[in-house]
Parts: structure tokens; C-alpha cells; sequence
């Protein structure tokens, strides 16, 4: 089998870019960051499995969940496995590492659909459909108690 040139240049889609920039700044802990990327038009946050009662999300509505979770986040880093990019969505499988402000590490896997609006050299993302590890995310947030009355003392 011929070798594949190191010369051949890996266009990185204007969507991937974004999705890139997604998992920046949630590692960032940037609620603003995040936002920005999102649709004006249209924008929804899906979390599966249904188990975790989580309501499908508007812009405004993941604005407002996301002031609650991400002070709760002292470190937070997306470790991709592998990304799929479609012609109309990015799939990205990972897992998910950090620490709460209470410095209590966690771990989770997730699988993230991107759908994106806009055009195709500056798209904003107009739906995320995760799948997460119910497991793991029960046991993150069974915390919630003890990083809420850390948080109230810092404030």
C-alpha cells in the first residue's frame, strides 16, 4: 500500500471550527463563550437518557442552566474519541473529565449531535442532542447540596 503524503492538507470545516470551539469553552467554564456560538434564530439543548428528567432547553433557558452549572465547575475537559461530520450534523463521542469547585473529580462519557443553522462559512449551532452517563451524572449532581452552600460562602 503507498504511503499517504504528509503534504496533503486536512481541511478543518467551518462546523468542525465550531464544534472546536464548543468544547473550548466549556473547558473555559464560559457560559458567554458557549452562547455565542449558539443560533439567534433557533437553538435547543436535548439530554438523554429521558431518566434524567431534563426539559428540552431554548437559548435563554440553557443561559439560565447553564448560571447554575458551570460555577459548579472548577475544571471541565472534553476528550474527544471520535468525531463524525455529516453533511448536516457533527457527532462527537467523549469522555469527560473535571473537578468541582469542592475539588471532587468526575468522569463521564458522552455522545453530542451538532445541528447548525446559518451559512456554511459562518454557521452557529442550533441544536446539541447529548447522551450522557445517567450514572455518572446522578452521582455529580447528588453533590449539588455541598457545592451550593460553597458557592453561598463565596459570595
Amino acid at each position: 500500500m503507498p504511503a499517504i503524503s504528509k503534504d496533503i492538507a486536512s481541511p478543518v470545516s467551518p462546523r468542525l471550527k465550531l464544534v472546536y470551539g464548543f468544547m473550548k469553552s466549556y473547558g473555559e467554564c464560559s457560559a458567554q463563550g458557549l452562547l455565542s456560538l449558539y443560533s439567534d434564530k433557533k437553538f435547543t439543548l436535548s439530554t438523554f437518557p429521558s431518566s434524567l428528567k431534563q426539559p428540552i432547553r431554548s437559548k435563554a433557558e440553557t443561559a439560565a442552566y447553564y448560571e447554575k452549572i458551570l460555577p459548579r465547575l472548577k475544571t471541565h475537559q472534553f476528550l474527544p474519541w471520535e468525531i463524525i461530520e455529516a453533511e448536516e450534523k457533527i457527532v462527537v463521542l467523549a469522555g469527560i473529565r473535571g473537578e468541582t469547585i469542592l475539588e471532587k473529580p468526575f468522569y463521564n462519557e458522552c455522545i453530542l449531535a451538532f445541528g447548525f443553522d446559518g451559512p456554511v462559512d459562518d454557521p452557529r449551532i442550533a441544536s446539541i442532542t447529548e447522551f450522557v452517563d445517567s450514572q455518572a451524572s446522578k452521582s455529580i449532581f447528588t453533590r449539588r447540596k455541598s457545592v451550593e452552600e460553597k458557592l453561598r460562602t463565596r459570595l
